[in-house]
């Protein structure tokens, strides 16, 4: 990758430079957001550029940028480093004081591609205490995300799971968290978390078919008493967990699970590549 956008024009890599003194970056006045790019064609741009733009609103963070202008960013910096399976960060820097200024910043990295067994199997997650600060915005304060996640690929597993003050799973570090029971879906009310692109996919997906979203938190201490376990993310789209720390999922990927991630597979070849369902 060689070249990055800087406040929608373009620049070399070496030059998307933030200064120590910069007090916007020093206090995290920030907002970010990721967004898969496969074969060329970008994941759903407009979600992402709008949780963007929706996650500055709510920390106050003032711009000029617009939502068309953010969209012709991503397909410059798709066509000048001629990416096919990429990942585009946005970081969306504000102004710390009088002497500063916004800037929005684009740039791709490498895309991560998981093993089907993860898919066919489940994965493993670990839990971790703590809560993220303004949950709905993805704001840039992300050491709680980064200990948990580092606690994570310690133990081996895909993701953490962040549990509040009161033992709730709300949400994982770069994920969001979903259980079944009863062939109802259970995830986190929205105020509580970050609404993941992929999160917002799969609850159409399942009013579209029938399947009954809970807009309820799950307790820690209480998953021995739910079926089914899986997390959402861009690069991830839909993982079934069967391993919660020490606790196995008994039940293994259920028929829930396995029904999202087909509609979930044929929505995606059908909205980014414009082929027909596979059946």
């Amino acid at each position: 990758m060689e070249y990055v956008i800087i406040d929608g024009q373009v620049a070399k890599k070496e030059d998307a430079n933030v200064s120590v003194f910069n007090k916007a970056m020093f206090f995290n006045f920030a907002v970010y957001d990721s967004m898969k790019v496969v074969k060329g064609q970008p994941f759903f741009p407009e979600f992402h550029v709008e949780r963007l733009l929706d996650s500055a609103e709510l920390i106050k963070l003032e711009h000029s940028f617009t939502k068309e202008e953010v969209l012709d960013s991503i397909k410059l910096i798709i066509k000048k480093n001629n990416l096919t399976d990429a990942m585009i960060r946005f970081l969306l820097l504000g102004a710390g004081d009088k002497n500063e200024k916004p800037h929005l910043y684009l740039f791709a990295v490498g895309l991560t591609f998981y093993n089907d067994r993860d898919y066919k199997k489940g994965a493993k997650v670990v839990t971790f205490h703590g809560e993220r600060e303004a949950p709905q915005s993805k704001s840039k304060n992300l050491l709680l995300n980064f200990m948990a996640f580092r606690e994570a690929a310690d133990a081996g597993a895909r993701d953490a799971l962040l549990i509040d003050s009161e033992g709730y799973i709300r949400e994982g570090t770069r994920t969001n968290f979903f259980a079944v029971k009863d062939g109802k879906i259970y995830t986190a009310p929205l105020k509580e978390v970050l609404e993941g692109v992929t999160l917002k996919i799969v609850n159409k997906l399942a009013k579209d078919n029938s399947i009954e979203i809970v807009y309820q938190k799950v307790k820690l201490d209480s998953i021995k008493d739910y079926d089914e376990f899986f997390i959402t993310s861009t690069s991830m789209n839909v993982i079934p967990i069967t391993l919660i720390d020490d606790y196995v999922c008994e039940k293994g990927v259920g028929p829930v699970t396995k029904k999202l991630i087909k509609l979930f597979k044929d929505y995606y070849r059908r909205e980014v590549f414009h082929e027909k369902d596979l059946g």
